[in-house]
């Protein structure tokens, strides 16, 4: 704020003003009279702070001490002493230093005066009750000589830098503001008759007072200066964390997440050492493997617990999947707590600490309605079953370390789509022979995947024919019909009627958009024992040229001598960019189709009869 006060500051002690009486002289004015004045006229100044730094570690602020000529002329700098009020319930005077030439004498500490309670005075200061009294003086050297010229255009000079040790609410809180108010008449007069007195240098051993005209004190209007709204929001230290999707392991039944944290007020502050603790349910996973992504200046990934399958309904919390629940507890500490770590990143971009790996049920990857939850811990929300939550603190220098705070904790849950619940990440197709028990007979193949039935992770660049469907597990049914309309391949019915050295003529319907070499393999199990694994049940084992071209539109299959007559026989059409495929097991690619066909002879005679089939 600026005050205009236009009176001739008070004679102090401190300065020795000696009158050189050659710049006086008299005149003669028109009445006779004889008349004797000084013709050096008084010049003015103001006077200002400004804010030079703020070490918010420290907890200080170091403000400039300037004056400017304010009339328009240059003058001369002589003696100054500058005294002023400030508020010591948030700050206490540190140190202070001159920042004029060696003309001048250095900084001199006249008082220092603390927490006065001047409240019964009723005056014009509203920190009065918590006073703090500064004066110093700074005297030129050399009256002869003079010292720096205060420019006629007004800019300012610095002559003192004056650092204060600030209470932590002036930094932290943006309603608090720092005060300090120069003493000068009209304003300070009823805590002490001493004001800031500043002299010109006229000439050699001349000396007078100037007159102070703008006082600029230190308070709320001057903002940044005196509140610090955003100057130190780094002391209020915060992290978001969550859980990021990496990879599924469809055929392993794995899925593995990035654990990331970010500085949400970014500031860009030093990791120290991180303690995270996590709740998820033990029905639907369990955790594998951990591993940290930080660099050697942490420790490795140090398992502190893992507690699987708890029932934690009594008392009950806030977690769906109490009754199944599991806790993970891990750490990664600073490895030397005197050198530090590396710092979040002040654009606020997510920061990979470390990876967790679950092992997950088969229906979590195959039911889009089933979905995985995991749960940070923390307080208001895991109270019920711990008060340990996650922990991540702060570098702040040599050996110190301080608490961050927790601001988003962002929890993975079925919201967050392909990374909970997998809706489309792994899809399979399965087979749907007869599958009655887990052995192999007459009617009884090895369908189910209990029983390593055939399972082909769907990818929509690779199948049989136009149609393919996703089951959870082979949709075993006496007629190979179970999991729908999928079996498109083939044009004839649901059982065929063949016979014994006849041939087989089977189109190629196959659809390869993968952009890599598609493998046809096929068998029938021509003595009706239920598998697959004797000679000639193989029919064919072909490769295209990676666009689904196989250098034919036809197979044909010749049907064995030894064939069961009248009798169901089972047909396995497996198809996927791997090669040498078996009848049973899980493929990574393509579609299986299961068929069932019959052999008979159809006249008296057993005349072979070839049946061309096509697809319709």
């Amino acid at each position: 704020m600026e005050v205009n006060k236009n009176t001739v500051s008070k004679k102090s002690t401190f300065f020795y003003f000696k009158r050189n009486f050659i710049n006086f002289k008299c005149f003669i004015v028109s009445l006779g009279l004889f008349f004797c004045g000084n013709t050096q006229a008084q010049n003015d100044f103001d006077i200002r702070f400004m804010l030079d730094t703020v070490d918010c570690v420290q907890q200080t602020a170091c403000y400039k001490v300037q004056v400017r000529s304010s009339n328009g002329t240059a003058w001369g700098l002589a003696g100054q002493n500058y005294r002023l009020y400030y508020n010591s319930a948030l700050a206490s005077w540190q140190s202070g230093t001159s920042l004029l030439p060696n003309t001048y004498q250095n900084f001199d500490l006249v008082q220092d005066v603390q927490n006065l309670n001047a409240d019964h005075i009723n005056g014009n200061l509203s920190f009065e009750a918590d006073l703090g009294f500064l004066n110093y003086a700074i005297d030129l050297n050399n009256v002869s000589t003079g010292g720096v010229t205060l420019p006629a255009d007004g800019s300012w000079v610095s002559t003192t830098e004056l650092c204060f040790s600030l209470d932590p609410s002036v930094l932290n809180d943006v309603g608090t503001c720092f005060e300090i108010v120069w003493a000068r008449d009209g304003m300070t007069n009823e805590y002490a008759l001493s004001f800031v007195e500043i002299s010109e240098w006229v000439g050699p051993n001349n000396t007078t007072p100037a007159v102070g005209v703008v006082y600029d004190d230190l308070d709320p209007t001057d903002g940044e200066a005196s509140c610090f709204q955003t100057s130190c929001i780094v002391l209020v230290t915060e992290y978001d964390i969550r859980l990021d999707f990496d990879s599924i392991d469809c055929i392993n039944n794995l899925a593995c997440y990035n654990v990331q944290i970010r500085d949400p007020n970014l500031t860009g502050w030093s990791l120290a050492g991180q303690n995270y603790r996590i709740y998820y349910d033990a029905s639907l996973a369990s955790w594998q493997s951990g591993v940290s992504l930080l660099p050697t200046s942490y420790e490795n990934f140090t398992l502190q617990q893992d507690l699987q399958n708890l029932n934690a309904v009594t008392p009950s919390g806030n977690l769906a999947f109490e009754n199944t629940l599991s806790f993970l507890n891990y750490s990664m500490d600073l490895i030397d707590p005197g050198v530090g770590g590396i710092n979040l990143p002040v654009d606020g971009s997510w920061l990979t600490t470390s990876q967790l790996c679950f092992d997950v049920e088969p229906i979590l990857l195959n039911d889009p309605g089933t979905c995985l939850e995991a749960i940070w811990a923390r307080t208001g929300l895991t109270d019920e079953y711990a008060t340990s939550f996650v922990e991540i603190s702060e570098w702040v220098a040599i050996n110190d370390t301080e608490m961050a705070n927790g601001a988003l904790y962002d929890d993975l849950e079925s919201s967050d789509g392909d990374a909970s619940c997998f809706p489309t990440s792994c899809l399979f197709d399965l087979g749907d022979l007869a599958d009655t028990s887990a052995t192999t007979n007459s009617g009884d193949y090895q369908t189910l995947l209990a029983n390593n039935g055939p399972r082909h992770l769907i990818i929509p660049t690779l199948k049989i024919g136009s149609l393919i469907d996703n089951e959870l597990d082979g949709a075993q049914s006496n007629m190979a019909d179970g999991d729908g309309a999928d079996e498109d391949g083939f044009s004839f019915p649901v059982t065929l009627n063949i016979s014994p050295n006849n041939t087989i003529q089977l189109p190629l319907q196959v659809n390869n958009t993968s952009g890599s070499t598609a493998h046809y393999e096929a068998w029938i199990d021509w003595n009706g024992d239920g598998d697959f694994d004797d000679t000639d049940e193989m029919i064919f084992d072909l490769s295209d040229d990676g666009a689904g071209d196989f250098g034919m539109s036809f197979i044909s299959i010749a049907i064995p001598s030894g064939a069961i007559q009248n009798q169901d026989l089972g047909a396995r059409f497996r198809l996927s960019n791997q090669d040498n495929m078996t009848p049973n097991g899980t493929i990574t690619s393509g579609e299986v189709e299961d068929y069932i066909i019959q052999v008979e002879c159809p006249t008296d005679t057993c005349v072979p009869i070839k049946l061309t089939i096509k697809r319709s």
